[in-house]
């Protein structure tokens, strides 16, 4: 909804409201009086109109600026002049000779969007929290240290991760093969594997899998090797093969309870006054492409090895953000504390990331969080860039 012209004579607003509402131009009438005694414009009437569809304020404004050219064309005087329900956008006409009553005059408040019980949000949170659920009670346990030749992720993840992660590569497969045959145990010395575990590890040493992009500047900045970046393994393995669910699921899933926490507080938080505003089926889209371009940009710098909600919390943020500065009329109840707050967080963790990345070329040491800061700035990026599309707009 867009306040598109504010006046101070009540006769000509309800002529412009009239003529736009015959022309097919949905609006609403704001008409509100002073009534505040020490003020210089104690009983002066302001009146303002709203056009409800985003879509047709340009023919709106156009029909205006004619209106103020020319006030008595006849075409302006064809439209009756109703008298305008009470809604907290409008007060019952008044005649001309009759003064204003401030009791009669509502105050001025947009329409308060609805949410069903049922929301979308609801129910993302439910399945994250089921899902976090099934996974914790899966999840392999293991009473001596795990190999240091192969890699953790299978030998760690429960089998709904494994089936949820952005990638499982075929090397990864190689690796469960092994702990299936053999266990964990034996894996710790793997010279004294029989022939077909030998040929399976030795399979695996053969098989290549997707690292990231980060690795290799991590190699390259370290080796001073004037070599640039290439794809050294297949990339989307398990996507390529018509799991194309992967590109989002990585999403749904979470390390353990605070982290599980932490991203469905703020998905209630965001996710309600999104959801409220767009409907249902444009915040799924919306959560939908931040999802994906978050979880890929993470899946090529980091490997596949990543989960949580944060990526598509980071997009919320700041499509709220954006929409705050070019649709204010929209309403979105989200405080510049808030936002403040979770920048500095997100920016807090790129900054220890970015001095891991110090200490782990001039130290051989690293203190990497562990968290997805690949997602967290690319969901954010995104985020504020469909802000800025009026598909997302809230069109009541």
């Amino acid at each position: 909804m867009r306040l598109i012209h504010t006046l101070n004579d009540q006769k000509k607003a309800r002529v412009i409201s009239s003529f736009l509402a015959s022309e097919g131009i949905d609006n609403e009438l704001e008409i509100i009086t002073n009534t505040d005694w020490g003020s210089t414009g104690y009983g002066d009437v302001t009146c303002k109109i709203w056009i409800v569809d985003e879509d047709l304020v340009s023919k709106a404004q156009e029909w205006i600026k004619t209106f103020d050219a020319n006030p008595d064309d006849p075409r302006f005087q064809k439209a009756p002049l109703p008298i305008v329900p009470a809604t907290p956008f409008a007060t019952p006409f008044t005649p001309k000779n009759e003064a204003i009553k401030p009791s009669a005059v509502l105050t001025s408040k947009a329409p308060s969007p609805t949410l069903p019980k049922k929301s979308t949000t609801f129910y993302l949170i439910f399945i994250c929290c089921i899902l976090f659920m099934i996974s914790a009670s899966t999840e392999p346990t293991f009473t001596t240290p795990l190999p240091t030749t192969l890699p953790h992720m299978p030998l760690m993840a429960s089998p709904i991760e494994k089936a949820m992660l952005y990638d499982y590569p075929a090397a990864y497969e190689l690796v469960d093969k092994l702990v299936n045959l053999y266990g964990v145990e034996k894996l710790q010395h793997p010279q004294d594997l029989p022939t077909s575990g030998q040929y399976i590890l030795s399979e695996f040493y053969k098989t290549p899998y997707w690292q990231g992009f980060y690795s290799q500047i991590l190699n390259l900045i370290k080796n001073n090797t004037e070599s640039s970046l290439h794809i050294d393994a297949p990339l989307f393995e398990k996507i390529s093969q018509g799991e194309v669910w992967r590109l989002i699921s990585p999403a749904l899933q979470h390390n353990d309870i605070l982290h599980l926490l932490f991203n469905m507080l703020w998905l209630f938080v965001l996710g309600q006054q999104i959801e409220q505003r767009i409907g249902s089926r444009r915040y799924i889209l919306l959560a939908l492409f931040v999802g994906i371009f978050s979880n890929t940009c993470q899946y090529l710098f980091s490997g596949p090895n990543f989960i949580g909600f944060s990526g598509i919390v980071c997009g919320l943020l700041t499509f709220i953000w954006v929409r705050q500065k070019i649709a204010p009329w929209e309403g979105y109840p989200l405080q510049k504390a808030t936002i403040n707050f979770m920048m500095f967080f997100i920016f807090t963790m790129l900054a220890i990331q970015i001095v891991s990345f110090y200490l782990e070329i001039n130290h051989e040491m690293s203190i990497s969080p562990g968290i997805a800061n690949s997602a967290h700035l690319a969901g954010a990026a995104f985020g504020a860039l469909l802000g800025r599309l009026s598909f997302f707009s809230w069109k009541t």
